[in-house]
């Protein structure tokens, strides 16, 4: 119970929790000294993230809360010689920095594939993952600040590999890449297993005539890059002054004037990752998809199960169970399945 959330009109809003507000406790970091807030939260391979001085007359600067396997400080883009401590996630200049410096630096963290961030924030929160949790072996990375929580990392995952995650009955956390099914139904649902009046179509979704995949974030741009990585290597010097790499796909729809433009920001680290998912997620979204609605007398609906609902207008159309809500009275379901 959340309690109440708002009133006025005849009309109360109540609040309900559900077991995933588990994973909102933030992440325990530490500080950083002088009220510098949390330390970083880094997972995976970053390109380019800021850096904290921890230590002035040691110049000793704190990339991320984790043990690090790499890093490579870099003022404005240029190397500079360090010490790395990388079982703390740290490193120690070995010049004192000049005039218009920007210390920034890549590194790598070994939870650097979808399944090991997963299996990190489960691992965090005293739990385990769901057996069905299958999901791309790509490099990923990923670069918080501030307070983080393992639900604000699943839901970056979510929307770099187009999936969906929830707690399972057994309190374990399950992801999977959300796809069209295929021609094979697990489940038909009948007039029988529909309570009668409650199918509804709750949403449409246009189809995509382009989208573009943003990859290989650059989590501090740099304003100013050094001279010569201009001259030496302009498409580096290029890359550190770009927040984003993108990847962009288009595809032609003449009989869907309405389709959209969209734009996905991701954790991925690779460009023929990104080519790979932005042309899956431009073929899934290549025909208009329904969001449908209804109430089931079969309460044990699996999510992500394919299904195929026989209640007029669905007779023979397959979905994909995308929410499932259980009704403590009665032994029912609201279940929810795209199109």
């Amino acid at each position: 119970n959340g309690g109440l959330e708002s009133y006025g009109d005849g009309v109360m809003t109540l609040g309900v929790i559900d077991a995933s507000e588990q994973l909102n406790e933030p992440i325990d970091t530490g500080q950083l000294p002088d009220d510098g807030g949390p330390v970083p939260l880094l997972l995976g391979q970053c390109f380019n993230v800021p850096v904290h001085r921890v230590d002035t007359a040691t110049l000793r600067y704190r990339v991320g809360y984790l043990p690090l396997l790499s890093v490579t400080p870099r003022d404005i883009g240029n190397p500079v010689p360090h010490t790395a401590h990388l079982a703390d996630g740290a490193f120690t200049l070995e010049n004192h920095p000049g005039n218009g410096s920007e210390i920034t630096a890549g590194a790598h963290e070994q939870h650097d594939t979808p399944m090991a961030i997963v299996q990190w924030v489960a691992d965090y929160y005293g739990k385990q993952v769901s057996p069905e949790t299958v999901l791309p072996d790509v490099t990923v990375g990923y670069y918080g600040t501030g307070e983080v929580s393992g639900a604000q990392i699943l839901d970056a995952l979510q929307e770099t590999l187009g999936a969906g995650w929830h707690l399972d009955a057994l309190d374990r956390i399950d992801m999977r890449v959300f796809d069209a099914p295929g021609d094979e139904v697990a489940l038909v649902l009948t007039v029988d297993n529909v309570q009668r009046n409650t199918l509804a179509l709750d949403g449409v979704e246009p189809p995509w005539s382009g989208l573009t995949l943003r990859w290989g974030r650059n989590d501090a741009a740099l304003r100013t890059v050094a001279e010569v990585i201009n001259q030496d290597d302009p498409a580096l010097a290029a890359r550190l002054a770009q927040e984003w790499r993108d990847s962009i796909g288009e595809q032609e729809l003449p009989g869907h004037p309405l389709a959209s433009d969209e734009t996905v920001s991701t954790l991925l680290q690779d460009g023929e990752a990104a080519q790979a998912e932005r042309d899956r997620r431009l073929a899934y979204h290549a025909v208009r998809r329904e969001r449908w609605r209804f109430t089931t007398y079969l309460p044990t609906v699996p999510l992500y199960q394919a299904v195929t609902v026989n209640v007029p207008p669905l007779v023979g159309r397959v979905g994909r169970v995308s929410a499932v809500r259980l009704e403590r009275a009665g032994g029912k379901a609201e279940v929810e399945i795209i199109l």
